[in-house]
């Protein structure tokens, strides 16, 4: 990350520890993250474990605001990833998905995880995630289908319009983070791709 870049998110960091009663405890960058990423442990100021995901829905919602994506999990305990947009317009994007959800897509576009969806992933509520290659996205097709033992597709995304709320991955290094649902229209089922 350039000298810029650091100082800027670690102002943004600086206040929103001051707006948000919250302490950044930097971490190593994630493994396999995205160069750039800030990784941290997240700590309520005076008030012990009273972090609430909707505390953190805030804090989301005030870093998009400033032009970054603040994701967050929690295992033994809050962490987040901090990173910004894309410095080049990005146009096209392929997600992989399972097989079954294509036509609901085809008909309804591409919805970003909500709370109950997310589960344990924090990191995804908000967010519709895309490859920028179709070679990474066949490796997230694999990759899912083994996980979940279903088949997936890859759709091809027009991210045309999507500009100003298209972030990089911080846990990719080629992907990205789309802080939106995707209308119909903007699904390419006509590149649609075939299953694993």
């Amino acid at each position: 990350m350039n000298e810029l870049a650091t100082d800027a998110i670690e102002l943004l960091i600086l206040e929103a520890s001051n707006r948000f009663s919250l302490k950044f405890i930097p971490i190593p960058c994630l493994k396999d993250g995205r160069q750039g990423t800030f990784g941290a442990r997240l700590r309520r100021v005076g008030q012990l474990d009273s972090i609430r995901d909707e505390h953190l829905a805030d804090v989301s919602t005030w870093f998009q605001d400033q032009g970054y994506l603040f994701t967050y999990q929690k295992t033994t305990a809050y962490s987040c990833a901090i990173i910004g947009k894309p410095t080049e317009p990005v146009l096209v994007g392929y997600h992989a998905t399972p097989s079954d959800k294509v036509e609901r897509i085809k008909e309804q576009g591409l919805r970003a995880k909500t709370a109950s969806d997310a589960t344990d992933r924090h990191d995804t509520i908000g967010n519709v995630y895309v490859s920028a290659t179709f070679e990474d996205a066949c490796w997230w097709q694999e990759h899912l289908a083994g996980i979940r033992r279903e088949q997936h597709s890859i759709i091809c995304v027009d991210l045309s319009s999507y500009q100003q709320v298209l972030y990089l991955d911080p846990f990719s290094q080629t992907g990205y983070a789309i802080r939106a649902d995707i209308a119909r229209e903007y699904i390419r089922t006509k590149d649609h791709y075939g299953t694993t």
